[in-house]
């Protein structure tokens, strides 16, 4: 008889105005201009980024990784700021556009095959030739294993 894969999920959440040791901002500035009392880091010069640390706990307990995604609600605004994405240093999204004329969520599902046991990290980076400015305020990273 097959045994039945009973998911369990990991949740890391992330705020731009609570301090995280898992989270490293890079050559950004905070700013409440268009969200008066609720601030968002705001990368303006090329090469500037954010950095998210979290555990994978696949492998533990027998446990395998069936699933994982990166929520984000950011805004590339009307100046057309665009994005790089990497998981544990390999691209993800290039060049990629966020929403425009607000912050919005999205939803990345990771591959799997990109991550391993223990610590892994997802870097979002102004891209070089991005006209714009990125604007960050919220992230989630939702594992799910099972046996």
């Amino acid at each position: 008889m097959a045994e039945n894969i009973i998911p369990k999920t990991v949740e890391y959440s992330f705020n731009c105005n609570t301090p995280d040791s898992n989270v490293k901002y890079y050559a950004h500035e905070t700013t409440d201009y268009y969200r008066k009392g609720n601030p968002y880091k705001l990368l303006r010069n090329s090469g500037s980024y954010i950095r998210f640390k979290f555990y994978n706990p696949a492998n533990e307990n027998g446990n395998s990784l069936i699933g994982a995604k990166f929520k984000v609600n950011h805004c590339g605004t009307t100046s057309d700021g665009k994005v790089d994405i990497r998981i544990n240093g390999d691209e993800l999204h290039h060049g990629y556009a966020p929403p425009r004329y607000n912050f919005g969520w999205e939803e990345f599902c990771l591959p799997i095959e990109k991550l391993h046991h223990g610590v892994n990290e997802i870097k979002v980076t102004l891209n070089d030739h991005s006209f714009g400015v990125y604007w960050y305020s919220d992230a989630t990273i939702i594992l799910e294993t099972g046996k």
